[in-house]
């Protein structure tokens, strides 16, 4: 499992890069919501 991570990072960096961003953004917009919640 972690070697195919790492097979992905080394073959996908920008992939990789834009889905940890994607991650990160839906964490931080979904906080909020369950916070007024």
């Amino acid at each position: 499992m972690i070697a195919t991570a790492v097979l992905k990072i080394t073959t996908n960096k920008n992939e990789t890069l834009f889905y940890l961003l994607l991650k990160t953004f839906i964490q931080a917009t979904m906080m909020p919501l369950n916070k007024s919640k």
